[in-house]
């Protein structure tokens, strides 16, 4: 697997609790083999999807950076 510098970043604030706020960096990344959900973590299913259309359950700011990526920005 191949993890290069961050490429953005974002804050989230949790809803129900105002007092949280997460920061998530996203990095440029190859894999080594396929994607499997961890349970563990609370991921129970995991799929590819095309940048431009991701789901309407995912977090907005995600989507965003999606919609950047995939119009090449």
């Amino acid at each position: 697997m191949y993890v290069g510098a961050p490429g953005a970043w974002f804050p989230y604030r949790h809803q129900g609790r105002a007092d949280v706020v997460s920061v998530y960096t996203v990095f440029d990344c190859l894999l080594a083999s396929g994607v499997e959900p961890n349970a563990g973590e609370g991921v129970f299913a995991c799929r590819w999807v095309d940048p431009a259309a991701v789901p309407a359950t995912t977090l907005p700011q995600v989507r965003q950076l999606c919609r950047s990526l995939a119009d090449g920005e």
